[in-house]
C-alpha cells in the first residue's frame, strides 16, 4: 500500500500527486515525496528521498507554510542531504 501511494494518480513523477503525497524530480534529478500542511501558527512538512534514502520532517510554530524562511529551511536541510549523501559516496 505504502508503494501504491508513492505512485503518481495525477500527473507524472516530474511533478504530480500519489495518494496525498507530492511526487516531484528535483532539479538534481532526486525523487521527491513530499506532503505539507499546517493551521493556525502551525506548519509542517514531511519530505522523503528514496533514492538517496533520506528525508526529513520540519515542524514550525508558523501558520504560513509558503513563508519564505520556512522555504529557505527546507531547501537548506534538502542540499545538506545531498551533501551528506556525497561524501559517504566518495
Amino acid at each position: 500500500a505504502t508503494n501504491f501511494s508513492h505512485q503518481p494518480t495525477f500527473g507524472d513523477k516530474q511533478e504530480g500527486v500519489g495518494l496525498n503525497w507530492d511526487i516531484y524530480t528535483t532539479k538534481k534529478g532526486y525523487l521527491r515525496l513530499a506532503h505539507d500542511g499546517g493551521t493556525d501558527g502551525f506548519t509542517s512538512v514531511c519530505m522523503i528521498y528514496p533514492e538517496i534514502k533520506s528525508g526529513f520532517v520540519l515542524l514550525t510554530n508558523n501558520g504560513d507554510h509558503n513563508d519564505e524562511a520556512f522555504n529557505n529551511i527546507a531547501l537548506s536541510v534538502y542540499f545538506a542531504l545531498i551533501e551528506k549523501r556525497k561524501a559517504n559516496v566518495q
